[in-house]
């Protein structure tokens, strides 16, 4: 019981041993900072290569959710806010392939909610909505399915991905009562359907050397392609009390492809060259969606969505452990 990391395979892989820098971007949108407050079950029988995880968890563990006055009511210390809980699963098995190496495959699922504080909730294809009351749940619910494939060829090399898809929901707030001075309208809460996985390939270049690639892919919303963001959107019925809610950058799948070399003074001190190439899916017309952002140096500038939107990182990092 306390504070530990969700069980999943990439949120428990330690940073002193992962092959890249950072988590795919599916697992740090699901599992904002990997750890979540609660309590967990594991059970591992003498008798098979079976690894048993259950969890209950507070469930908004590193979630911001705004009030209608724009303070978070998640706060730092993630204070738990509503009666719902959430339970996590995983199920791995171990397969041995002989000399060749190992297969390890299983699978998790998640089924949350999180506490309604608006009556409407929209569908993630901006047409659908459902009315609500005050503090009913909103779905957090996916499934996922992984694999570990361990070689002993050429010098050792692996292969590893999993796969996730589901529905993440979003929490929106209530407007201010007629006749209030300001006007705020309310905003509803979102339920998107979502989908993410991740591959990785691991090469041992001898004995101090290994190469990593990983290609990740994450769509926060499956049911909006990129050529309908910036058209769609959400009118309600009494736009006095609600406000319209448009497509827009959060609906953008993003892909990256993610190169690693490792050099490997001994057990404890590595250092890693890393370069992330982040693609942003593209919404067509130019101009359609256009953001003003800052850069990396603080200065204003304007982003045209339906570009390829520079996001590249090069990283080098040294690594020791005691």
């Amino acid at each position: 019981m306390g504070k530990f990391n969700r069980p999943n395979y990439e949120v428990e892989y330690s940073s002193s041993q992962r092959e890249v820098v950072e988590r795919s971007r599916v697992i740090r949108t699901l599992y904002p900072g990997e750890r979540g407050i609660g309590a967990k079950l594991e059970f591992n029988p003498t008798t098979m290569p079976l690894h048993v995880q259950v969890a209950l968890l507070n469930g908004a563990d590193g979630l911001t959710i705004n009030d209608r006055a724009g303070a978070n009511i998640n706060t730092n210390e993630n204070k738990d806010f509503d009666n719902f809980k959430d339970v996590m699963a995983r199920v791995t098995y171990n397969l041995s392939l002989g000399s060749f190496g190992g297969l390890d495959f299983g699978a998790h699922g998640y089924f949350g909610n999180l506490k309604a504080y608006s009556t409407t909730t929209l569908n993630g294809d901006y047409t659908t909505t459902e009315a609500i009351k005050f503090g009913d749940p909103i779905k957090k619910q996916w499934f996922g399915g992984e694999f570990q494939l361990f070689a002993d060829v050429l010098g050792g090399m692996s292969l590893k991905g999993e796969y996730i898809a589901g529905k993440n929901g979003t929490t929106g707030f209530s407007g201010t009562a007629a006749g209030t001075t300001p006007v705020i309208l309310g905003l509803p809460n979102t339920q998107n359907n979502f989908a993410g996985y991740y591959l990785y390939f691991i090469k041992n270049l001898g004995k101090k050397n290994q190469f990593a690639f990983r290609y990740d892919y994450y769509d926060p919303n499956t049911d909006i392609t990129g050529k309908e963001v910036g058209i769609l959107k959400y009118t309600p019925a009494d736009p006095t009390t609600m406000r319209s809610v448009s497509t827009g950058v959060k609906d953008l799948a993003t892909t990256t492809f993610d190169f690693a070399l490792h050099h490997y003074f001994d057990d404890n001190l590595r250092i890693t060259l890393d370069y992330a190439m982040v693609q942003n899916e593209k919404v067509g017309t130019p101009g359609k969606v256009v953001n003003n952002v800052n850069d990396a140096h603080g200065n204003p500038v304007v982003v045209d969505w339906s570009n390829a939107i520079n996001q590249n990182v090069l990283t080098l990092r040294i690594q020791a452990k005691f």
